[in-house]
């Protein structure tokens, strides 16, 4: 706005019923109230000239702050994207992991069993095993006293069958 630009103070003043009834606008009288109202107006339009610039400074402000927050915004939905997409691959492997778990647990259960039926054949096994190496010993205790005996007797018989032969 031109702050040098006259201000018609006539059409301000003289306008409206009572305009036909007061002075004529060039009145002498009317100059003084014409140049004090001319100067109040000009600095009336300095003072929101300056008011405009300092909204229009507030606002670019304003504009560049609320671009920074939309920009801080859109970085942190993005990492909060990347911390959902990263909590959902986490609770897949965690998932997959506890398939993978009672998959072997359930593996190891059966092996346990396996081994525990392997373990019961090889304790009976084992007994069967004894209980031959005691029918064994007994029978190679038994055969020594049979040979032994048998022994006996034959030099009993040789003993007896000299004193009978003399």
């Amino acid at each position: 706005m031109a702050v040098e630009e006259e201000l018609n103070v006539n059409d301000i003043l003289l306008s409206g019923p009572v305009a036909s009834e007061g002075l004529p606008p060039n009145h002498p009288l009317l100059r003084e109230a014409q140049a004090t109202l001319k100067e109040h107006l000009r600095k009336r339009l300095v003072n929101l000239d300056e008011r405009l610039f300092e909204l229009n400074v507030e606002r670019k402000k304003l504009d560049k702050e609320h671009n920074e927050v939309g920009q801080n915004l859109y970085n942190e939905q993005q990492r909060v994207k990347g911390f959902k997409n990263q909590i959902t691959k986490l609770a897949n492997d965690e998932e997959e992991s506890k398939k993978r778990r009672a998959a072997s647990e359930a593996e190891l259960r059966k092996t346990i069993e396996q081994l525990r039926e392997e373990e019961a054949e090889v304790a009976a096994r084992k007994n069967a095993l004894f209980k031959a190496q005691e029918d064994y010993n007994d029978l190679k205790f038994a055969l020594q006293k049979a040979q032994e005996h048998t022994a006996n007797l034959e030099n009993a018989i040789k003993v007896h069958t000299r004193f009978t032969i003399r």
